[in-house]
């Protein structure tokens, strides 16, 4: 996947049954291919989060659940962690990731898709995608979504990729992720289509 298909029609790589394919090995390949920044990106996220209420909280295509985990863990304030993700396999893993930490009785995850959140108008008070607006159908209708559950002064944080502003620091981004990410990627799930 390249980062620049924000907003594009995902492809059959992009499914619920690619994720569910590659769900042992997902965190590996975060961590392997964004050589470990994607922790450092989540923890900054979370600290971000103690600037607004957060009583309760949605992370949308949760995955493993490591963004909501950070959440919990650099936030005191949070009541309810809700994660939504299509791939059962993802909510799985991040099913046994919480309850290892304890947090079953304050984490939901629910399998469920972006495009129509099961929850109510108005019932978030912060909401999170982290590396997941770009494998959205639409992005557009994603984003109206969260318009519509988050309470008046909620907030959104999305979590992507974006393309460096600095020419030779573009061209080596884009060289990386259009040619090594690809290729060490399949190595490393073991699916040649993620």
């Amino acid at each position: 996947m390249t980062d620049d298909r924000i907003g594009a029609v995902p492809s059959k790589a992009d499914s619920p049954e690619m994720f569910d394919r590659i769900s042992s090995r997902y965190d590996l390949l975060n961590h392997l291919l964004s050589f470990g920044q994607d922790i450092l990106w989540r923890r900054k996220l979370s600290r971000m989060m103690k600037a607004v209420p957060h009583d309760v909280v949605l992370d949308l295509a949760c995955g493993t659940c490591d963004q909501i985990l950070s959440a919990f863990r650099h936030n005191s304030g949070i009541r309810l962690g809700l994660g939504i993700d299509m791939a059962g396999r993802m909510l799985r893993i991040g099913s046994e990731k919480v309850a290892s930490r304890g947090l079953s009785d304050k984490v939901r995850l629910v399998k469920g898709d972006g495009m129509v959140l099961p929850l109510a108008d108005n019932s978030i008070d912060f909401a999170m995608i982290s590396f997941g607006i770009r494998n959205m159908v639409d992005a557009g209708v994603s984003l109206s979504e969260f318009h519509r559950i988050l309470k008046p002064c909620g907030t959104l944080a999305v979590l992507e990729f974006s393309l460096p502003a600095n020419r030779l620091i573009r061209t080596v981004y884009l060289w990386y992720f259009r040619r090594i990410l690809p290729f060490a990627g399949a190595v490393v799930s073991g699916d040649r289509q993620a």
